[in-house]
């Protein structure tokens, strides 16, 4: 029986759609979609995917406290020009079922143990996948790298529960011959690097002429903390931890009365937020690192990377944009990967990322030289050392071991999350047809995030995706594109 997405029931996302509200947008720009109309997606009833292996492994996984930071469903899609014929679901649901031999965990579910801590529990339970079709042709879309809410009906939302999947597949059929995978993981499952390991190797088993793939190393137990849960006067106290890094931001605890009126007044607000890419030349990018490494004003940088020069420019246009007061702080927080540092394979599938930081009175960063603010961000990238990591492991170990807590929520207005998928050939990804004509995150739960990516229409340039309330993201706009004023 096939259903329409229409249905209200179908969205389970754990905070509301945070998508452009085409009614707030009095500027659409240049680069505005073509669709006219709501898109519709027909669904078949969604399949349950099991591993090929008749001796599917059965045992108890350790899930680490970096794992267990953000209990939701992150989403991607990747849109395909061809291939979409009537054969190219049982395809990936073959490749599926001989993907799961070497990832058995991602056909788990995550359970409560004795000790009240949450588990991965690997029976080979299944994965779900969904085959639906649309008349709408991929060009319709027009340019894909701005936000469309029509996106959301190409990933299927399942509700949360002790037995939910920790995989979801969407294989919509496209009008043109193309065809849209809307791919949905758990994010105690993977990190960023682990999801693109599993779907590569889906990937390659779909293209054929592989018959095994490299064994993913699935030992959680790396990461257990160094302090034993027996000496928690060792343990480092998350909340000093976080007042040390976050000195003169807000701080809101969860569950608490002040966070969840906090979040509740952001998440209101932001629902009606434009989200919006910026494409970013090559030529923008040498102009930056030049101007950070500048020895006219008095730089002492030998080298800068593309992320440095432009988090730096993003987190300067973003503070003038919001109006941040010169006394108040501004924090920036990215991801930095652990797995060298700390000597975890690199097909470690789990999450490996811990946040770096950086914290300085927003005054002071507009008045410095472009350089300085760069240096700040490379200082706080080195700073990610083993002793850095492990105490944040420790620190979240204590948090954890309080019911209902998972550390502390600092001011989503003076903070600027900056997420690097550059590196991350998530566009590369080919099924059997191609690489990905396009690829991008979709269901941005905090839309302030700013998510690099490679830029899907000219692979020349680098695109940065954020969202900011409409009046506001003019100002970003305009900032983040004057070059002279950071």
């Amino acid at each position: 029986m096939q259903e329409s997405r229409q249905e209200e029931g179908r969205d389970f996302e754990i905070f509301p759609a945070m998508a452009v509200d085409e009614q707030e947008q009095d500027d659409p720009g240049p680069r505005h979609s073509k669709i006219t109309a709501e898109l519709i997606v027909n669904l078949e009833d969604p399949v349950l995917v099991y591993s090929k292996s008749s001796q599917s492994s059965h045992q108890v996984l350790y899930l680490s406290h970096l794992d267990r930071q953000a209990p939701l469903f992150m989403y991607s899609l990747y849109f395909y020009r061809s291939g979409g014929d009537s054969g190219v679901f049982d395809r990936l649901r073959d490749a599926m079922e001989r993907n799961l031999v070497p990832h058995f965990p991602a056909a788990g579910r995550i359970r409560y143990g004795e000790s009240g801590e949450p588990e991965l529990h690997c029976g080979d339970q299944g994965v779900v996948l969904v085959e639906a079709s649309t008349d709408a042709r991929i060009d319709d879309f027009g340019d894909m790298r701005d936000a469309n809410q029509e996106f959301e009906k190409f990933v299927y939302k399942i509700p949360p529960s002790s037995d939910t999947a920790l995989i979801v597949a969407q294989v919509t059929r496209c009008g043109c011959g193309g065809f849209v995978i809307g791919f949905g993981s758990r994010h105690e499952l993977f990190d960023g690097l682990s999801a693109l390991h599993f779907l590569s190797d889906w990937a390659a088993l779909a293209r054929g002429g592989v018959e095994e793939i490299e064994p993913p190393c699935q030992d959680r137990q790396r990461l257990r903390p160094k302090i034993k849960a027996e000496e928690p006067d060792r343990a480092i106290d998350l909340g000093e931890l976080y007042r040390e890094r976050f000195q003169g931001i807000p701080l809101l605890r969860p569950g608490s009365a002040s966070a969840a009126e906090s979040i509740e007044e952001y998440l209101g607000a932001r629902h009606k937020c434009r989200v919006k890419a910026l494409s970013i030349s090559d030529e923008m990018i040498q102009r930056l690192k030049a101007r950070a490494m500048d020895r006219d004003e008095g730089s002492a940088l030998s080298s800068c990377t593309t992320f440095e020069v432009l988090a730096a420019h993003a987190w300067l246009a973003r503070i003038k944009a919001l109006e941040i007061g010169d006394g108040e702080r501004a924090l920036l927080e990215f991801t930095v990967n652990t797995r060298p540092k700390i000597d975890l394979p690199h097909r470690f599938m789990g999450n490996a990322f811990i946040m770096a930081y950086s914290n300085a009175a927003a005054g002071n960063l507009l008045s410095a030289p472009f350089h300085a603010v760069v240096g700040a961000i490379q200082s706080a990238k080195a700073s990610v050392t083993e002793d850095y990591i492990w105490g944040s492991i420790d620190a979240l170990r204590a948090a954890h071991s309080v019911k209902g807590s998972s550390g502390l929520l600092p001011s989503f207005r003076q903070t600027t999350i900056v997420s690097d998928w550059t590196r991350f050939s998530f566009d590369q990804l080919d099924f059997g047809w191609g690489a990905a004509a396009f690829a991008t995150p979709v269901a941005m739960l905090l839309p302030d995030v700013l998510f690099l990516l490679r830029d899907g229409m000219d692979k020349r340039r680098i695109c940065l995706k954020l969202g900011l309330m409409p009046h506001t993201m003019e100002k970003f706009e305009k900032n983040f594109y004057d070059l002279g004023s950071s």
